[in-house]
């Protein structure tokens, strides 16, 4: 098995260890201590998670979740992502994460933030 289809495969098995509901991912991540940013490819509480569970991978370089589904870049330069489509459990939860109704799961750090920069500029206005 090529390098691609084993990275493909192992964040196969990390995101469907997340659970079969969007109340399972919510509990699972809640238990690991997993946060994120709704609505940030990035740095939502999936990609957080994934990003955790490979930072000991030496094949991966960078991950992104998007509504549909999940991208892992590889270490070595290849134009294409790997791309996982999300369970529709993990497409539940980032709807509801989304919305803001999990402040347990989102970093309130970052929401501390964003709202200082706007009150900022609101000053500035």
């Amino acid at each position: 098995m090529n390098q691609r289809k084993r990275v493909r495969r192992d964040v196969e098995q990390f995101l469907r260890q997340l659970g079969e509901d969007a109340r399972g991912v919510t509990e699972h991540l809640r238990l690991l201590g997993v946060r994120g940013r709704p609505r940030d490819f990035r740095e939502c509480a999936i990609a957080r998670y994934l990003s955790l569970v490979t930072s000991t991978d030496a094949r991966v370089r960078s991950v992104l979740v998007r509504r549909d589904d999940a991208r892992v870049r590889l270490s070595r330069p290849v134009w294409l992502p790997i791309t996982n489509p999300l369970t529709r459990a993990l497409r539940d939860f980032i709807l509801v994460f989304e919305a803001s109704i999990l402040p347990d799961i989102e970093d309130q750090r970052d929401c501390e933030r964003d709202s200082d920069a706007a009150s900022g500029v609101a000053r500035l206005a």
